[in-house]
């Protein structure tokens, strides 16, 4: 991938009719303190436009709760998920490019790119899926089994299995998460194919395996001071924390040869 004048500079984009690849480049190991760096990016982001982001966090909220009551249709929440993440990339891309954020901007990713931002959910939702499905068969066959040999159903060995089944669930979702944690904004800011931007995606969160650990260690400690009073700081925090992905997009991806 080549670059240009200023690498760190995203190109001007009015409309989102032609992908936007000129800045793009592989994906770079950057210092662990950098995790710091991007959540101190994401509040100035944040602070640029506070109404307007909280009014982003609230919509989520709802799209979220409303669909999660329709029968059938919650579990495919995860498959438009990719859709929002990418609108808040855009939004993000517009507040620090341009200086405004608009509420609609979440929604980019409904009207550029649909296709392969929902390839990106369809895929993150079936191996989801298949993950849960097939801890769930392996879970309640080892209760039969434990069952069949008149062992006592709360005997600690039977939950030891059963959390080494979930320990093993988490730890192949791991990767998946990987692949998804930059494509969306890949996919809408550089109109990098869903299969391409996963492999980017993941490429760079291992590169960065330290950054990613301390900068998921601060994204905890924050939304737990959130939750205290009576959640309304997570107001803040999601914010913060929605847009230091975006900078953290822009420290591994667009960056000096």
């Amino acid at each position: 991938m080549s670059g240009n004048d200023n690498p760190y500079e995203v190109p001007k984009m009015v409309t989102l009719d032609e992908p936007t690849t000129g800045s793009l480049q592989d994906p770079r190991p950057v210092a662990a303190g950098r995790a710091i760096e991007w959540i101190s990016q994401g509040f100035n982001l944040f602070q640029m436009s506070p109404g307007a982001w909280v009014g982003v966090i609230v919509i989520l909220f709802v799209i979220n709760m409303v669909v999660g009551l329709v029968p059938g249709v919650n579990m495919l929440i995860s498959v438009i998920q990719p859709l929002f993440g990418a609108g808040i990339a855009y939004a993000c891309f517009r507040l620090d490019t341009e200086k405004r954020l608009a509420v609609e901007d979440m929604f980019a990713g409904f009207k550029n790119s649909l296709g392969p931002l929902l390839a990106i959910g369809a895929i993150s939702f079936g191996i989801t899926a298949i993950v849960f499905g097939g801890a769930v068969i392996l879970g309640a066959a080892s209760f039969l089994t434990l069952a069949s040999d008149s062992t006592v159903p709360t005997d600690p060995q039977g939950f030891i299995w059963l959390l080494l089944i979930a320990l093993v669930a988490l730890g192949l979702l791991i990767p998946l998460w990987m692949a998804t944690w930059f494509a969306p904004t890949l996919v809408i800011l550089h109109g990098t194919p869903a299969i391409e931007a996963m492999k980017l995606s993941f490429e760079a969160c291992l590169k960065n395996i330290l950054p990613f650990l301390i900068y998921g260690l601060l994204s905890l400690v924050m939304l737990a001071i959130a939750t205290i009073p009576l959640m309304l700081g997570l107001l803040i925090a999601f914010p913060i924390l929605m847009a230091s992905n975006y900078c953290s997009y822009k420290d591994i991806f667009l960056h000096q040869d």
